[in-house]
């Protein structure tokens, strides 16, 4: 099958997955995305990665968990009360240390393994990340799909999230990532485009809920 090249923004009109994949969101959760980067690994290989942002936020949970519960170990009378504190500061450091290991794994593209990979994290990493484990072979590809969610809210302005998928030559899509940020997502799947020598098909302008 031949494959498009790297700079087509649409389907073609001869390409029959114009009429056989789908344009509706895949993820089944509606928040915003962790920030993420795409960055090359090593020779032929590419990964979006957590920001090193998010990271250190995370690693400061971690760190203002555990001073507390240094803090009031050594403040501490036995006091039945004062277990409180102690399980507040447990808690955070436990939900920093659970959230770094889910936002740490990359999602990977791998020409010499011919794969791409979304690891498999423990059910509460795939719970944090509001996304299942995927993987194919490179050579399955055959497009990459930009598009838009709008999310609805009750008390505050409604807002669009950004899908960047991948279409297999089955018409079967597996998602990648997601961001608020449209210009930077489209600049890091033209990369990917140019990486896997495939087309980017955007219709991030269409509204979808």
């Amino acid at each position: 099958m031949s494959i498009p090249p790297a700079n087509q923004k649409f389907p073609p009109d001869e390409d029959a997955l114009l009429e056989k994949a789908s344009w509706e969101p895949i993820r089944a959760t509606a928040f915003r995305e962790h920030d993420v980067r795409l960055v090359k690994a090593r020779p032929g290989r590419i990964e979006f990665q957590t920001a090193l942002t998010l990271r250190f936020k995370l690693f400061g949970l971690v760190l203002a968990g555990l001073a507390g519960l240094i803090f009031f170990g050594l403040m501490s009378d036995d006091e039945p009360g004062e277990i409180f504190p102690l399980l507040i500061c447990s808690l955070l450091a436990l939900a920093g240390l659970v959230f770094s290991y889910a936002f740490s794994q990359p999602v990977a593209f791998d020409r010499q393994a011919n794969s791409f990979t979304e690891p498999k994290t423990a059910m509460v990493g795939k719970w944090l990340r509001a996304r299942c484990a995927a993987s194919c072979a490179l050579d399955e590809i055959h497009a990459l799909q930009i598009l838009n969610r709008v999310v609805e809210h009750e008390e505050s302005e409604d807002y669009s999230t950004y899908e960047l998928n991948l279409i297999l030559h089955n018409g079967e899509r597996l998602p990648v990532t997601s961001s608020g940020r449209l210009f930077i997502l489209r600049r890091e799947a033209e990369e990917l485009g140019r990486f896997l020598n495939v087309a980017v098909w955007d219709k991030a302008g269409m509204a979808s809920k």
